[in-house]
């Protein structure tokens, strides 16, 4: 897990997550020390994966991506901002 011991906060959509060089520079600048905490949901994380897959990543490469995200930031999912959310 990496510490938060910086007060900025940001959350990362898909079209920062899906192209390799922009997502690989954010998560580096997540790591120790970080520059700020990053945030994403499950709904982010499911149109990653589908946009991921679109762009020609198989299932597999998607998924195991996806894995190494959460678990280099076990806090970054948020749950609960469905309300905040216009439908």
């Amino acid at each position: 897990m990496i510490g938060q011991s910086n007060q900025y906060i940001a959350v990362l959509d898909t079209c920062v997550l899906a192209p390799m060089p922009l997502c690989d520079t954010l998560l580096r600048l997540a790591e120790e020390p970080a520059f700020y905490v990053p945030k994403w949901s499950r709904d982010i994380l499911r149109e990653l994966r589908s946009t991921l897959e679109r762009m020609g990543y198989t299932p597999a490469q998607a998924h195991r991506r996806i894995v190494a995200m959460e678990s280099a930031f076990e806090d970054a999912n948020v749950a609960g901002y469905e309300s905040l959310v216009a439908q």
